[in-house]
């Protein structure tokens, strides 16, 4: 994932990293991160809310991922599926023992399809928001069926920050879940009925990953009361890099 010279800037001060002559081009006007999941979840599988894990990462100095970090991880852990089987494992098991959060959230709108998607939020590496259309899908609607709609593959590629094409995508989300494609589903909540909490109830949401009902979610709706386990990222290693 890239940033800008001053957000690798902001990044080394805060997880106190100091120069080496490896960031010593004042040439370069770009930086690249590279960032390594950990290999387990937080405490010992530990379960909490995306409040209490943003808390949590921010008293250790660390970065709890947002949505577009950790499709980047995904996509490095997925290019080689013997060699990261023993991590691919343990992430399934968080999908399935309860889910795995990150710290992007979506702030919807009561009575229009118009939101909000904040990465990183709560810490000091929040992002601007990005205002869109995102809209409703419920747990029938594939990723496939969302990434046919060109609503729903802006909604998708601005969510994981990526240009990756549609089947690039499905792609990587078969190989991280074990599930096949018409097994993957979207959700984001609705405007009105009595099964899900409305947008108008609770307008800001969490973001997880999980199994349920034989299925692969990606939940855009999750409330803040559910609780999930969490990994951080690590900052293996920092390089500038020449436009």
């Amino acid at each position: 994932m890239a940033y800008t010279k001053e957000e690798i800037e902001q990044m080394k001060k805060e997880l106190g990293i100091t120069d080496s002559d490896e960031f010593d081009d004042k040439n370069d006007n770009k930086s690249r991160t590279i960032l390594t999941l950990d290999d387990v979840a937080a405490e010992s599988n530990a379960i909490k809310t995306q409040d209490k894990w943003i808390e949590y990462w921010n008293n250790t100095n660390r970065i709890f991922p947002s949505m577009p970090q950790l499709y980047q991880q995904f996509k490095l852990i997925t290019e080689d599926l013997d060699a990261n089987k023993q991590l691919l494992d343990s992430l399934r098991n968080d999908f399935k023992a309860r889910c795995l959060s990150c710290s992007t959230r979506i702030n919807y709108n009561a009575n229009a399809k118009y939101a909000k998607i904040i990465h990183n939020f709560g810490s000091r590496l929040e992002k601007e928001p990005i205002g869109l259309e995102i809209p409703v899908y419920l747990k029938n609607n594939t990723i496939e069926e969302v990434l046919r709609q060109e609503k729903g593959l802006n909604f998708l590629k601005k969510f994981l920050q990526t240009e990756d094409s549609e089947e690039e995508i499905i792609q990587v989300f078969e190989k991280l879940s074990n599930k096949t494609r018409n097994k993957m589903r979207i959700w984001t909540p609705p405007f009105n009925g009595y099964i899900y909490t409305t947008r108008s109830k609770k307008l800001e949401r969490a973001v997880s990953l999980l199994y349920g009902f034989g299925n692969f979610h990606i939940d855009c709706g999750s409330l803040n009361g559910d609780f999930g386990r969490s990994r951080s990222v690590a900052v293996s290693a920092l390089k500038y890099f020449k436009s």
